[in-house]
């Protein structure tokens, strides 16, 4: 069973039981898991840590860092008639995460001529629109809440279903985005 470096609380007698906190936690051969995201105070030119983790028998962590600096000014949408800046909306975001081949370890088209892409890595994707929309509160966004974004799309009529597990489809097929 896992144990947590800061207090969580676990149920030690189901073997299932499993929980991800912020922090870092210990295997039961006291190996450690790093946190894939770290954010700073700092707003700009942060590096995203995304560490590639490789499951087996053993439970080992290989890390391969690969950072991916973070410039809020690149995500942000300027508005057509009155030329404002303005954070993007998700669907926005998504379009310019799926065109930024620096992300392409997060998020990847499956057929980008009919719109279907598949989220690879769901909890950074919802780390990175948290730092995105630069929201500020004590919570932490998840893929459950980021997920409830993307399902609130389907109501507007800019994403389909799919039925499958992290992929979506954009109504209108995409073009590329010619400035990023």
């Amino acid at each position: 069973m896992a144990q947590f470096l800061n207090s969580s609380y676990v149920d030690h007698e189901d073997p299932r039981a499993t929980m991800r906190t912020p922090d870092c936690e210990l295997s039961d051969d006291g190996t450690h898991y790093q946190s894939l995201f770290e954010e700073d105070d700092s707003d700009k030119a942060s590096p995203l840590k995304l560490f590639a983790v490789s499951t087996n028998e053993s439970t080992q962590v290989s890390e391969n860092l690969q950072e991916i600096p973070f410039d809020r000014n690149e995500w942000l949408v300027v508005e057509p008639f009155s030329g404002r800046q303005r954070p993007p909306r998700q669907n926005e975001f998504l379009q310019r995460l799926l065109n930024n081949p620096r992300y392409s370890s997060y998020i990847t088209w499956t057929d980008q001529s009919t719109g279907l892409f598949t989220i690879l890595l769901p909890n950074e994707v919802a780390k990175l629109w948290q730092r995105v929309k630069h929201r500020q509160t004590s919570k932490e966004m998840n893929y459950d809440k980021f997920s409830r974004g993307l399902r609130s799309n389907y109501h507007k009529g800019l994403m389909e279903k799919t039925y499958k597990k992290y992929t979506f489809r954009f109504v209108q097929p995409t073009n590329q985005e010619t400035h990023m």
